[in-house]
């Protein structure tokens, strides 16, 4: 809102035409500056609401942000054992079957073995 008054606002000490000592101004000069104060209270309010607006949605998004956090953490944990424990299934020793050629040393002869063993992973 923009006034064309000057606000010309003047001392009047209390012994010049006024009971009391102040500050005086023209009538609208005075509605002037009390509708620039209800203005002011009123843009102050709104900032301060807005304000208050963003400040519980930036909580409610840290604490989302927390949970989530947490339950990423939590699911690495749960991930990262499942991957050990097969790790270590995988490099345990097993049993298996297995069949190749062989040979006798004491009769010389060559042939085909079958047969279950327990095996290790080298590598």
């Amino acid at each position: 809102m923009s006034s064309t008054s000057s606000a010309a606002i003047k001392y009047v000490p209390q012994t010049w035409i006024a009971p009391t000592s102040g500050y005086f101004a023209t009538e609208q000069e005075g509605r002037d500056l009390l509708s620039a104060l209800r203005t002011y209270k009123q843009e102050r309010e709104a900032y301060k609401e807005s304000y208050e607006e963003l400040h519980n949605e930036f909580k409610l998004f840290v604490e989302e942000v927390k949970t989530n956090e947490a339950e990423l953490k939590e699911a690495m944990v749960k991930e990262r054992t499942a991957w050990k424990k097969e790790v270590r299934k995988a490099q345990a020793p097993g049993i298996g079957v297995f069949a190749g050629p062989s040979y006798d040393a004491t009769t010389g002869n060559f042939g085909i073995s079958v047969g279950i063993g327990i095996v290790w992973k080298i590598w």
